[in-house]
């Protein structure tokens, strides 16, 4: 810096300018008032910044001086790409590497049954070969690709701090470094290795994301403990759920019968199963993490709606949020419609077809059994309740 101000060097002054601005006031880093030396910490941490973030002009008038200063400009794939310089990227001490000891080797614990998911995927955007596949059904975890439930992406970096504990997935989230993998319809094909890895093809990035699928949801209730749950996938039933008093059960396809006891505390019910949860029937919880705007009136299933749209609470709303769109019935406050719409279009709709509060509703319908005639196992209740608790 002397240097770029011809004048003599002097190793006390930035030490000064540190002091000064412990009383210093308007615009500017705020976080300058609590810093006492130059920090090394964040470089090469830039790709951090989430692209979607940057207001248009801002980003414009950045690209603009970047090119003046013989930079690249930042684009949509500023947070994807590859780091520059091999040691940060590859070395022993890269987010790869990390990556890969943290993973190799890991055994999940196993939870059949207990979780809404079977499996996932762990997905670097930045590096092609850092691909994980965790199967919470059996307790295992591999590298490379596989048929999975769900796929989280973000850049090594990102994933590294998330399996550690060093930052909440929902401030991840928040500012768009986890998000739904980009659709593509291009084609890896690996040769594999002689006497090593064998040939494989895969798709770059998530792959064609599948079609439009169509499931029907059946709900019964009688308040206060009685509940019945079915999904229809055409004309067949995938999944089952029944609460009753203080148990439930539920039954799936895939993974057979399981049921527990429900745990009450501090007059809420902990260890129920989302199947058995839906939100629909509890619509202030939308107030915790929306924030919701007045769109009119229509009617919906032969009921009056209060129409409302929704964006997510936070001090930063990242470009590109989601918006959801609800329906509540004007009498009762049930979510009768939901939309979750995003710039390419709607993600997904949730609609009433058919409502009625007053049937009578006959006590045979909440008494649960196995459609392939299984007993199923029973899950503890007192490790369903913690789960659930440290998900609220």
């Amino acid at each position: 810096m002397c240097a770029f101000l011809d004048v003599e060097p002097e190793a006390a002054v930035v030490q000064r300018a540190f002091m000064r601005a412990r009383s210093a006031r308007g615009s500017g880093d705020y976080k300058v008032t609590f810093t006492s030396s130059v920090e090394r910490g964040s470089i090469g941490r830039g790709k951090r910044l989430p692209v979607q973030m940057i207001p248009p002009p801002l980003l414009g008038a950045v690209n603009e001086k970047l090119g003046a200063l013989g930079y690249g400009a930042i684009d949509q794939s500023w947070n994807v790409a590859p780091v520059d310089g091999g040691e940060r990227a590859d070395g022993p001490d890269g987010w790869r590497a990390k990556l890969a000891g943290l993973l190799d080797g890991a055994r999940p614990h196993t939870l059949a049954g207990e979780c809404a998911i079977g499996s996932f995927a762990l997905v670097a955007q930045d590096d092609e070969r850092s691909r994980w596949v965790v199967d919470l059904a059996v307790g295992t975890v591999r590298q490379g690709d596989g048929e999975v439930d769900c796929v989280i992406t973000g850049t090594a970096e990102d994933l590294v701090l998330l399996i550690t504990g060093q930052v909440n997935v929902g401030v991840l989230r928040r500012v768009s470094r986890l998000a739904r993998p980009r659709p593509t319809e291009e084609l890896i094909v690996d040769r594999g290795e002689a006497g090593g890895r064998p040939p494989a093809v895969r798709w770059r990035g998530a792959g064609p994301f599948p079609a439009a699928v169509s499931r029907t949801r059946r709900i019964w209730l009688r308040r206060p403990d009685r509940l019945r749950v079915e999904v229809h996938l055409g004309n067949r039933l995938v999944r089952l759920g029944v609460l009753r008093g203080g148990r439930w059960w539920r039954w799936d396809a895939f993974r057979g019968t399981d049921s527990s006891e429900v745990v009450e505390e501090e007059r809420r019910a902990w260890g129920v199963p989302p199947l058995l949860d839906p939100p629909l029937l509890e619509p202030l919880r939308l107030l915790l993490a929306l924030r919701l705007t007045a769109a009119g009136r229509t009617v919906r299933a032969g009921r009056e709606v209060l129409c409302a749209h929704a964006r997510p609470r936070g001090p930063v709303e990242p470009a590109g949020t989601a918006v959801h769109e609800f329906e509540f019935d004007a009498q009762h406050g049930t979510i009768l419609r939901h939309a979750v719409i995003e710039q390419a279009g709607p993600v997904s709709v949730t609609e009433a077809v058919l409502v009625s509060y007053e049937a009578e509703i006959e006590s045979e319908r909440f008494v649960f059994v196995a459609p392939d005639g299984g007993s199923g196992r029973s899950v503890d209740a007192a490790a369903a309740a913690q789960r659930a608790a440290d998900r609220s």
